[in-house]
C-alpha cells in the first residue's frame, strides 16, 4: 500500500512543499488569480460568481388574454446576471392564495390552463399545478381562464435549480381580459 509522504505536515507546510506543486495546485491556494490560472481556469472570480449562461431563476408576468376572462402568464429564465437563458427548460408552476408562494390556491379556474408558447408536460392538480417546458427561447406562455376574474392569487415557479420559488405580484382584475 502506498504511503503519504505529507502525512504529519501542516497545512502551511503542505502548501508551501516543493514536492505537491508538481502534483497538483494547491500550493496555490494562497493567490488565487494564480490558482485559477494553474488549473485552466480563464475567468476572473467575479465572472464565476455571475453563473453566466446558468439558469438561477426566472420572472413571472401577468397580463390580461385576448380571449374572454384569460390572463396570460408568462414565464422567462434568467441567469445570475438577469438575461433570458435561450434554451428548453423544464419548471414546476402553481397557482397559490399566499403572497409567499406555500400552497394550492382554493380557487377553481373556468378551464385548465393551455400553452400559448412551450408546453405543458403535466398538469398535476387541473387549474392550480403544473410542470411546464418553456420554448427553446427561455419561455414559456400559459392561458387560464377565469370569469371571476380573482384579484389576490399568486403565480409561483420553482427555481431552475431548485434553490426555492419565485412568486409573481398579486392577480388584479385587470389581469384578466374583461376584468375591471
Amino acid at each position: 500500500m502506498p504511503t503519504n509522504p505529507f502525512s504529519g505536515l501542516t497545512l502551511k507546510e503542505l502548501m508551501t512543499s516543493e514536492q505537491l506543486l508538481p502534483a497538483n495546485n494547491l500550493a496555490d491556494l494562497p493567490n488565487r488569480d494564480l490558482a485559477l490560472d494553474n488549473l485552466g481556469v480563464s475567468a476572473s472570480l467575479a465572472d464565476l460568481n455571475t453563473l453566466d449562461g446558468m439558469a438561477v431563476t426566472a420572472t413571472i408576468a401577468l397580463a390580461a388574454g385576448s380571449g374572454t376572462d384569460e390572463m396570460d402568464i408568462t414565464v422567462t429564465v434568467k441567469n445570475a446576471a438577469g438575461a433570458t437563458v435561450a434554451a428548453s427548460h423544464v419548471l414546476e408552476m402553481w397557482i397559490s392564495d399566499a403572497d409567499t408562494g406555500i400552497g394550492l390556491t382554493a380557487n377553481d379556474a373556468d378551464a385548465d390552463m393551455t400553452a400559448d408558447t412551450g408546453a405543458i408536460l403535466k398538469a398535476h392538480t387541473a387549474e392550480k399545478h403544473w410542470t411546464i417546458q418553456t420554448a427553446a427561447t427561455g419561455i414559456f406562455v400559459g392561458v387560464i381562464a377565469d370569469a371571476q376574474n380573482p384579484a389576490d392569487l399568486y403565480v409561483a415557479v420553482k427555481k431552475p435549480l431548485g434553490a426555492g420559488i419565485v412568486v409573481s405580484d398579486a392577480t388584479a382584475a385587470d389581469s384578466w381580459e374583461g376584468g375591471a
